[in-house]
C-alpha cells in the first residue's frame, strides 16, 4: 500500500466553472492519503495515481478530472504537476477551527453535533485540472466514447427540471445496442 484516492463528482457549482459544456463529465480527487514515506517502498505517490488516472477511471465517462491543494496546510501539489495535472486557477478562502485547532468545516458550523467553531483565517487553494480531451470538446468526447444523457422517467430536481442520468451504449454479443 502507496496510498488512497478517493474520488467522487464535485458540487454542481464547481463542474460547471470547470466544464460549462459537460459539469457531468467532471469528477473530483477529493481525498488523497499516503503511507510516511519512511514507511513506503515507492519513492512518489505519483506513479500510482498516474496509473489510476489512466486504468482506473473511465476517461469516456470523465474526461476532466480536478483536484485542488491546500497551501496553508503546506501543500504544493507536486504530486499533482508529477502526474500530468495542470495548474489553473488559485483563489483565497477562510477556514474554520475546531476547539482543538483542527480545520472543520463551515457548512457544519453549528449544525451537527453541537460544535462552535471559530474563524482561522485565510489559505490559498490552488485548482488542478486534467483533460483527456481539448477544453469544450469534453461532452462530444463523452458522446464519441458511447455515453449518453436520457431522462429519468417520473423524476424530476426540487427546482421542477426534468431528472437526467447517463448510459453507455454497449454492444451485446450479437452486434445489437444495448443501453
Amino acid at each position: 500500500m502507496v496510498a488512497a484516492y478517493v474520488w467522487q463528482p464535485p458540487p454542481p457549482g464547481a463542474a460547471k466553472a470547470v466544464c460549462p459544456e459537460a459539469p457531468s463529465g467532471v469528477l473530483a480527487l477529493s481525498r488523497m492519503v499516503a503511507v510516511p514515506r519512511t514507511e513506503r517502498l515507492l519513492r512518489h505517490v505519483s506513479k500510482p495515481l498516474r496509473t489510476q488516472m489512466r486504468r482506473g477511471i473511465d476517461r469516456g465517462r470523465w474526461p476532466v478530472l480536478i483536484t485542488f491543494s491546500d497551501e496553508g496546510q503546506g501543500h504544493n501539489g507536486h504530486v499533482y504537476k508529477c502526474s500530468g495535472w495542470d495548474k489553473t486557477v488559485r483563489s483565497r478562502h477562510s477556514y474554520y477551527m475546531d476547539e482543538e485547532g483542527r480545520r472543520a468545516s463551515s457548512y457544519s458550523n453549528g449544525k451537527y453535533g453541537g460544535r462552535a467553531l471559530l474563524f482561522g483565517g485565510y489559505t490559498w487553494l490552488q485548482r488542478w485540472e486534467h483533460w483527456t480531451c481539448a477544453r469544450g470538446a469534453a461532452l462530444k468526447h463523452m458522446e464519441a466514447a458511447g455515453w449518453r444523457r436520457v431522462p429519468v422517467t417520473g423524476r424530476v430536481w426540487r427546482s421542477g427540471s426534468q431528472a437526467y442520468t447517463w448510459v453507455h451504449d454497449r454492444e451485446n454479443d450479437f452486434g445489437a445496442k444495448v443501453g
